[in-house]
């Protein structure tokens, strides 16, 4: 009896020194199972953690989320629109990897920083070219380059690291080398008949065609932000907000 015991207790205590290291991952160490399990499964935006869709708004603002995967036990993995990867747990705390972000997007990457952070220059050149206009977001790139989304509606601002103005865009930013502009007017039927039927009095308001053949395609609806994507052949993706 005292031999059952004993072996009971013994399997009892490796059982929980076990579970005690599975939580005392680092890191580093979960983002890697979660890169390499062979058990992710797709998710609906929707259904993310909402610290993690929270962290992305703040965060990442300039972009949207284009793949969402979850690993049963470990985390999540989200695949932005600009290439980047952001992690985290079951409970959607942002892992972070002590060498900085995973991956490097092709359109660089940035941290988020408070508005009344921004040099002067921008601040200034907000007020006198979008008067009662609101800084909502601001980061600024490795680069230096600082990006501003203000309720105008939804415009995001580009500036060098000197403060000086480089262009505005809306929605969503596109960087050449993620991909090319779209004019409007030459996209797909399939796409454009798409929106209409789909989304009643939505207004196209950016384009662009990813090195894949994707189209991103950025619209204003009255739910607000829609970001649709479609195929090559012009076949609908996926619509996130």
């Amino acid at each position: 009896m005292k031999k059952i015991f004993f072996f009971s207790l013994l399997a009892t205590v490796t059982l929980l020194s076990a579970c005690q290291k599975d939580t005392q991952l680092t890191d580093d160490q979960l983002i890697e199972q979660i890169i390499g399990a062979d058990n992710k499964t797709a998710v609906a935006v929707a259904d993310l953690p909402g610290a993690l869709s929270t962290y992305v708004e703040e965060n990442h603002f300039e972009t949207y989320i284009e793949e969402a995967y979850q690993v049963e036990r470990k985390g999540f993995e989200i695949i932005l629109g600009d290439e980047n990867r952001v992690y985290c747990d079951e409970r959607g705390r942002i892992l972070r990897h002590r060498r900085g972000l995973i991956s490097n997007g092709p359109c660089g990457r940035g941290e988020a920083i408070r508005p009344s952070q921004l040099p002067a220059a921008i601040t200034d050149y907000v007020t006198e070219n979008y008067p009662g206009a609101e800084v909502q977001r601001a980061k600024q790139m490795l680069s230096g380059t600082y990006f501003v989304k203000i309720d105008e509606p939804g415009y995001i601002l580009i500036f060098n690291g000197d403060g000086e103005f480089i262009e505005a865009t809306v929605l969503f930013y596109r960087c050449r080398p993620l991909g090319t502009p779209v004019d409007l007017g030459t996209l797909p039927e399939a796409i454009t008949d798409y929106i209409d039927a789909n989304f009643s009095g939505a207004e196209i308001k950016i384009a662009f065609q990813k090195n894949n053949g994707m189209y991103i395609v950025g619209i204003i609806t009255a739910e607000g932000r829609k970001i649709v994507g479609f195929d090559e052949d012009g076949t609908f993706v996926f619509v996130r907000p």
